[in-house]
Formats: structure tokens, sequence, C-alpha cells
């Protein structure tokens, strides 16, 4: 239809419902203008839209678009490049550097504020959808073979070949070769590759995350999970209950590092409680400046029963790390918009992993924190270390002795 037809049709339709207003006399001519000028610009939107529809889209329009594309994802690289870097730059280079500075203080509430403002679980969404892009398999080797380069990864340990990932969430969750890691007889061994932060006595319900920076068990755990574990434990009619201490060791997973995360000790899993948080980084010379990261930050908190007592285990999320997989629980990490002061709860039934079951995975590197009751406890590591799955934390020290014939292989 012509833009005249248009045009004639709607005035025509228009003074027929409406011909008591066209037959003032004072406004008659206003109010054909407003109309015809309505009339014009619905018909100029009509046949804007019939042209997008015909429109034969140029080589050189398609150049074009190209273009915008690839800027924005080189945009995107620099972004996730430059955040990586410091997350790994930003580590000591040597353990004994490992504890901050007496200078070195945490930020001010407001600075907190401030921080917490940033859309930092935003970020991490969109680098969770950026993992799951399907790469092609001609740019697999070259794309996964660089950022293995850059970071340190050691794809020799990997069960599959690298052209074979065929997104980037793929290839960090990627499975070690069978037999690859030893399990030691210690009774708790190291739950992850990666670097040990801190670890130590827990006095007072009071957990240092760092030298000098610290966080409450009832932060932690939510207060009602740290009140029935209190009460359980004055429930326990075990002779050595009185001789029982808590003790913790946090591990940092760093982006080289295999992603996998793992059982260090013989247990049963009773209860998870998800807690949605907030998603800081978890590098050290973060964690050294944010007093209680760990009781604010996203996390999984597993907890249950192993043979001393009280045992809880908890993936923490990061920056660009919200995505926590669970091998036995479809639990969902890194969905906004979960209220951050809530938390999630599920209790099991049958989930008792072997000492170096794998439990899951984190979508890049992040921390897992132990919590865990037991008797007169030696840790057999020092800050700064570097530690791989199965490699013993420690033991109880009336069980000094070990027995290498007891190592166990990883199958």
């Amino acid at each position: 239809m012509l833009r005249s037809e248009l045009l004639a049709t709607a005035m025509l339709r228009s003074s027929l419902i409406r011909g008591n207003r066209w037959s003032t006399p004072r406004f008659s001519h206003l109010n054909r203008a407003t109309f015809a000028s309505k009339v014009e610009g619905r018909v100029a939107k009509i046949e804007k839209k019939q042209r997008e529809r015909n429109r034969v889209v140029t080589p050189e329009a398609e150049a074009g678009r190209r273009r915008r594309f690839n800027l924005v994802l080189g945009v995107g690289v620099v972004v996730l490049g430059t955040n990586l870097w410091f997350m790994t730059s930003s580590q000591p280079k040597d353990p004994a550097q490992e504890e901050p500075s007496p200078a070195a203080k945490t930020f001010t509430e407001s600075t907190m504020n401030l921080y917490k403002r940033l859309p930092l679980g935003l970020i991490s969404s969109w680098w969770g959808a950026i993992t799951e892009i399907h790469v092609p398999p001609f740019a697999r080797n070259f794309v996964f073979g660089s950022f293995a380069k850059m970071y340190g990864c050691n794809m020799d340990e990997s069960a599959d070949p690298i052209e074979s990932f065929p997104t980037f969430g793929a290839f960090f969750t990627r499975k070690l070769k069978p037999g690859i890691r030893d399990i030691s007889p210690a009774e708790v061994v190291s739950p992850a590759d990666g670097k040990i932060l801190h670890f130590g006595e827990i006095e007072e319900d009071t957990v240092e995350q760092i030298k000098g920076i610290t966080y409450d068990l009832s932060d932690f755990f939510g207060e009602d999970l740290h009140r029935l574990r209190k009460e359980r434990r004055n429930l326990d009619t075990d002779p050595s209950r009185a001789h029982k201490k808590l003790y913790h060791c946090v591990i940092y997973l760093a982006p080289g590092d295999y992603h996998g995360f793992h059982s260090p000790v013989e247990w049963s899993i009773t209860d998870r409680r998800h807690f949605p948080g907030h998603l800081f980084p978890v590098a050290p010379a973060v964690v050294s400046r944010i007093q209680g990261l760990f009781a604010m930050n996203e996390r999984v908190v597993l907890t249950g029963e192993w043979k001393h007592g009280f045992f809880s285990y908890t993936p923490v999320g990061a920056t660009n790390v919200g995505s926590i997989k669970l091998q036995f629980d479809d639990v969902k990490t890194n969905v906004r918009p979960k209220l951050k002061d809530k938390h999630y709860d599920r209790h099991y039934e049958n989930v008792n992993p072997d000492k170096g079951d794998c439990l899951g995975f984190f979508h890049m590197g992040s921390t897992v924190v132990l919590i865990f009751e037991s008797p007169d406890f030696q840790f057999l590591v020092s800050p700064g270390q570097k530690v791989r799955v199965g490699e013993s934390l420690g033991q109880v020290k009336k069980d000094r002795s070990l027995d290498l014939s007891q190592i166990k292989v990883i199958s």
C-alpha cells in the first residue's frame, strides 16, 4: 500500500470515529495537523521495518559487524588477562613473605562498602558464560595452549588431550590421568593442588585466615549450625573428648593449578549449606587486607563426621570463580540474583567419600578451607608450601609413624 493511501485511510477512519472533534471550528486545523504528524510517524516506522526485512547485507556491512565483534572480544580478553595476571603476580614468590608485614592494614569500612558495590558477581557471571562458548577445533591448541603456557598448567597430567576440550569450562575442569597421584597414609591429606595459606589451632571460635586477620566461626558456618556443632560436642561420650580441639587449614588454588578438589580423609558428609555471598578475589594479597573474607564470599559448606569427630570442608568462590560443581549434588552457584545474607541447606544420606575421592571442581582457581576436630594434631606443612592432591597435611601426634606400604593410588 502506498504512503498516500495509508495516510488517507488512517485519516478517514479517525474522522468517522471522532467526527465530533473535527467539527469544532476553532481546533479543527490543529487536530488535523497533530493527527497527520502522528500518522506520518507511524507510516515511517512501518516503512523502516519493511526496508530492514528486505535489506541485503553487503560485504562491507558484514566486515564492519565482525570488526565490532572482534573489538568487544579483544577488550574482554585484555580485561581477563589483566585480572588473571593480578591474581598470579600478587602471590608472594618467597614462602617467607607469605605473612603480611606489620605495616599492612585491612581495608577501612568505607573502602569495603565501596568494594561491595563493585559488580564482581555480574562480572563473574559474564565470565561463566564466556567459559561455555564453543572454541573451534582448529583454535584449541593455540587458545588453551597459550593459557597453559602462561599460567604453568601441567597438561602431561591431563586425562584428555588439549584439543578435546570444547570450551574453557571443560579445560578448567579437566581430569587427571588414573594413578597420577599417590595418597599418603597420613590421617589428613591435601584436598587440592595449591599453596598453603594458613593453618593452626582455632581458639575461642576465632579463625585466622592469615596471620593477624581473623573471622568468627558463627559467621562462617551460620549461627545455628555453629551452635548445633557445639551442642553435639557436649553430648559426645568419647573419653578423649576433653583433649579434642578444632584445627583449620587453607589451601589456595592458582589459575594454573589442577582445579579438582578431593576428600582429605575418610568421612561421612551429612549436610550442605550454600551461602551466595560476595565474590571478592582470594589471592593472598587480598586475603591479607579484607577482614573475614572467607566468611563473606560465596561458599559451599560441607559438614559431617570423621573418626575423630566434627569435620567440615568448604570450597570458597572468588571473582571469576563463582562456579563450584559438586560430584554428588546439583547445587547452583554463581547465580544472580540471590540474597547474600541467606543460605540454602540440604541434608545428605549415604555420602561417604574415601580419602582421595574427587568431590568436585572449580571453574578457575580458588580456595578450600578445612575445619576439623581432632586430638592433639600436628601439621606437617609450612605456610607458602606448594602441595598436591594426596600429599600429607598432618596427623594426630600419637600416630607419628607412617607405613609407606599403605600408600593409595588414585584410580
